[in-house]
């Protein structure tokens, strides 16, 4: 049986307006205790540096940008789930593989709990979350630029209630 296409149509989106506060003074105390503002780190600066050393395994060199911009987006989110406390992790990590496709997941998370091993043993000291990333192409190659926010929680931290 076919639907009948002038059927009832959604009604049209409405987008609202967001303002982003610039200062995590307007934003609620909980919202920001422990996290000191955004920091952009270009491609010589300790931040990339790091970051680059973490994705290493996943990058062989001789990728395209599309491509190495894809790795460094997993390992991206390698990394932020590892800055995540065990019980909130599992939580993320199904939310996560939950938007890619079936034959997909399996492969993807085994390549995501590996990155969270490595950060967990090799990176443990590096308290900070990866917001965004930008590749940029350079005469030498390609450069990569971090926007990181510093966190001074312990990732063993257990959710409080007030």
């Amino acid at each position: 049986m076919k639907r009948n296409k002038s059927a009832r149509q959604p009604a049209p989106v409405t987008r609202k307006q967001l303002a982003i506060p610039r200062d995590p003074g307007q934003l609620p105390a909980e919202w920001y205790q422990g996290i000191t503002p955004a920091e952009v780190a270009d491609g010589d600066d300790s931040y990339s540096a790091v970051f680059l050393r973490f994705a290493a395994p996943l990058i062989d060199g001789n990728e395209p940008q599309a491509l190495l911009h894809t790795k460094y987006g997993v390992a991206m989110m390698g990394w932020n789930l590892a800055m995540l406390p065990p019980h909130a992790r599992v939580r993320a990590l199904a939310k996560l593989l939950a938007e890619f496709e079936v034959d997909l997941r399996l492969n993807l998370k085994g390549t995501l709990q590996e990155l969270v091993e490595r950060k967990e043993t090799s990176f443990h000291d590096n308290r900070w979350l990866i917001s965004s990333f930008h590749l940029e192409p350079k005469e030498n190659g390609i450069a990569l630029y971090l926007a990181v926010m510093n966190v001074n929680v312990s990732p063993d931290a257990k959710p409080t209630k007030e």
